[in-house]
């Protein structure tokens, strides 16, 4: 990558990149057998932050943008253009804070094993597994709620805590789906975390339609 950082709140890159992929299917039906491709291609992305913070951000926006495009000339097996856009504000009034997120990928090519989009886990229907859907478009938006319980300060300790819930909404679908409200899968989840000197802690519960319910225990960015 080669790059400029734009004052405080922005950061801007070129991408030339290469990788050699393997592949087996180890859960589930054998659809696509045993996979392998040389991917390469060049691409560039774009990037607002203005967050007050990385974690439990109470104001500002993080947008992201990416555009990929394969080139023979570099190896590539696999023709594809990939484009990714997400979007989320968080703003606040006393202890309580709202942040809506929505995001949209798309392949503009065949779609193979190593260039779809996935949805699934937490904070991405949360009920799901991990990246369990697949296909060649996204399309979500999450509707994020947290409220700042309490400050504590133990022996030195400063401890962070919060509660909150999201209503999530999404799929993934392939060229010939349309995207509608009826198409989307719903579900949602509810919170506890907390800021530690060790890092972000979250006890979450999430539930996606069709009756998919998880708990996570996390630790880390969510």
């Amino acid at each position: 990558d080669i790059g400029r950082v734009l004052g405080n709140w922005g950061e801007l890159r070129l991408t030339s990149f290469y990788s050699s992929n393997d592949g087996e299917t180890r859960i589930g039906p054998d659809l696509l057998g045993d996979v392998s491709a040389n991917l390469a291609g060049v691409g560039g992305s774009f990037r607002i932050d203005t967050r007050n913070a990385t974690i439990f951000p109470t104001r500002g926006w993080d947008v992201r943008a990416r555009y990929q495009y394969s080139l023979d000339s570099l190896g590539s097996e696999v023709d594809f253009q990939q484009a990714f856009l997400a979007a989320q504000y968080a703003f606040s009034f006393g202890a309580h804070t709202v942040a809506p997120y929505v995001e949209f990928s798309t392949n503009a090519d065949k779609l193979s094993a190593f260039t779809s989009v996935n949805l699934g886990g937490l904070g991405r229907l949360s009920g799901l597994g991990t990246n369990e859907l697949v296909g060649r478009d996204l399309a979500f938006a999450r509707l994020r709620y947290q409220y700042r319980l309490a400050r504590v300060d133990l022996a030195g300790i400063r401890v962070r805590l919060y509660a909150g819930a999201t209503f999530e909404a999404g799929n993934v679908y392939n060229r010939d789906d349309s995207i509608t409200w009826d198409s989307l899968r719903q579900g949602g989840s509810v919170f506890l975390g907390a800021v530690t000197p060790i890092g972000p802690l979250y006890l979450v519960y999430g539930r996606t339609d069709g009756g998919r319910d998880r708990v996570y225990f996390a630790i880390g960015e969510s």
